[in-house]
């Protein structure tokens, strides 16, 4: 194990130079008060420890602090502090250095790897040092209050290890709770908002059959337009007849008559066609009064097409309940696999309760202070862990 074989303190509280050399074993530094006997104490725990903070130690009138510590394995610690420096320095055996800097509170692990000192930690709150006693410190727990006694005990003997199982699994049992709480009250929101889409499958088809019709109307109204432009020429070819009637009676010359009448047999034909597009014309009109009967409920386009748009509307509404049943899946799954996680734990709870239990029964010892123990006791603190987990 490395020991401290000397240390040189400069400008640390009350010492300007001091410079002091141990031995393998126990070292005891004895002198008139006042005189910096724990002021080197304090000056070894900074290079061990990174303790005490900030720079309140650099002497009066000085402006820098440092502290070498060197170890019977040849290493040297450095430790430095100023109003622009605050640093590590490893030196190694063969005289090569190591810089570290901007580790904060802690120490660097290289650091704590040259010189193997740490403290003993008791709980989360309190550690204490072994290797170095300061002024009238009483031996290892002797002053300790009778909790920290009984925490430092159960560390030694693993108790600790079981609490802590206890205490995770106690937390774990509470956020899994928490989340079926959650789950539940999201699953009854959902419900809730699908029960106003019930009537979506009659909608749907009221849909369906508006989009049939508005096609047909569509289509009948093209169908109108090119009829009415027919009616327009039908009635340009029959004035053009009626003019050439007109112009044949006043014609004296039989060849132009002639001319006249090739020219009416052309016109006939196009009377012909023109009354066959006037009877389809009524049988389109027929159908656009049919037609307009059935749209009457609609009463008119617009109304139509804004009822078409909440009809999208209600379409892209009928996605998002898809989307919502999906999530509600979802949470339903979740919530199944978290009460199969929850029963999954309390049965490794009341296993480990069974263990602990026969443990006791076994050493019939406290585990926090080794007085004995009867099987009434045993059972009122297991009956206490019960309690907990319900």
């Amino acid at each position: 194990m490395n020991y401290i074989t000397s240390v040189v303190i400069e400008n640390f509280q009350s010492h300007e130079k001091s410079e002091l050399e141990f031995v393998n074993g126990l070292n005891v530094i004895v002198g008139p008060s006042d005189q910096g006997k724990s002021a080197v104490i304090r000056a070894i725990k900074w290079v061990l420890f990174n303790e005490p903070r900030g720079n309140e130690f650099i002497r009066n009138s000085a402006n820098y602090a440092r502290v070498e510590v060197q170890f019977n394995n040849g290493y040297r610690i450095i430790r430095e502090r100023s109003s622009s420096k605050n640093r590590y320095t490893v030196i190694n055996i063969q005289g090569e250095a190591k810089v570290f800097e901007g580790f904060g509170n802690d120490v660097p692990e290289e650091v704590k790897a040259v010189h193997g000192i740490y403290k003993v930690l008791i709980d989360a709150d309190s550690s204490v040092c072994l290797n170095i006693g300061e002024q009238l410190e009483a031996p290892f727990l002797i002053s300790e209050t009778g909790s920290t006694k009984a925490k430092a005990i159960g560390r030694l003997t693993g108790v600790h290890v079981l609490d802590n199982a206890i205490r995770e699994c106690i937390s774990d049992i509470k956020r899994e709770s928490q989340l079926l709480v959650k789950y539940k009250k999201e699953k009854n929101e959902l419900e809730g908002k699908l029960d106003s889409f019930k009537d979506l499958e009659n909608i749907e088809k009221r849909i369906n059959k508006c989009e049939v019709m508005l096609e047909k109307i569509y289509s009948l109204n093209e169908k109108l337009g090119k009829l009415e432009r027919y009616k327009l020429e039908y009635k340009k070819v029959n004035d053009e007849i009626k003019k050439l009637f007109m112009i044949n009676k006043e014609m004296k010359n039989v060849e132009s008559a002639e001319k006249m009448v090739e020219l009416l047999v052309s016109k006939i034909k196009l009377m012909t066609k023109l009354e066959v597009l006037s009877k389809k014309y009524s049988e389109i009109n027929n159908e656009i009064i049919i037609t307009e009967s059935k749209c009457s409920k609609i009463k008119d386009i617009k109304k139509t097409e804004d009822i078409f748009e909440k009809i999208i509307q209600m379409q892209g509404k009928k996605e998002d309940i898809q989307k919502l049943n999906i999530s509600y899946n979802s949470i339903k799954n979740s919530i199944a696999d978290g009460e199969k996680y929850i029963l999954k734990l309390k049965k490794e709870i009341e296993v480990n309760l069974e263990g602990y239990k026969e443990l006791l029964m076994t050493v019939s010892k406290c585990p926090v202070c080794f007085s004995d123990i009867d099987e009434e006791t045993i059972k009122r603190v297991l009956k206490q862990y019960e309690e907990v987990l319900k």
